[in-house]
């Protein structure tokens, strides 16, 4: 005979298994250190792409009033004001995402912790009713 509150849990169990929680399974299996260093990068790598064609769209649109009259020492300035806002925007930026995949982490691992203690739950409730055969 099937006990409505095992049935109950096995379809929550497999509702979570079958949507967020495949990430978050796949999340938490990793180290967190490993976990936000390669999120981190991965960022790092697409935001120097945006930059880099950021900086390009600025410079195609100001080309030129900006080598209409300029001098070695202006466009090192121009050079260095880019450079300046690249490493405080990817600064602020790399600060953000390992914050923000720390937290991701942290709360995947919480609940894969919470499904394997449902799973052992279930492992009960399957024991018990075993017993009682």
């Amino acid at each position: 005979m099937l006990n409505e509150k095992r049935v109950k849990h096995m379809v929550k169990l497999a509702f979570y298994e079958s949507k967020e929680g495949a990430e978050e399974i796949r999340i938490s299996s990793q180290s967190k250190r490993r976990y936000i260093m390669e999120n981190t990068i991965e960022a790092i790598f697409w935001m120097t792409i945006a930059y880099v064609i950021l900086a390009i769209f600025v410079y195609k649109a100001f080309a030129e009033v900006i080598l209409q009259n300029i001098t070695k020492q202006e466009s090192f300035l121009i050079l260095g004001v880019f450079a300046i806002g690249y490493v405080s925007l990817m600064g602020f930026y790399v600060i953000k995402t390992r914050h923000y995949y720390k937290k991701k982490h942290a709360k995947a691992h919480y609940n894969v912790k919470e499904f394997r203690k449902d799973l052992a739950e279930l492992e009960k409730m399957y024991e018990e009713e075993s017993a009682h055969e």
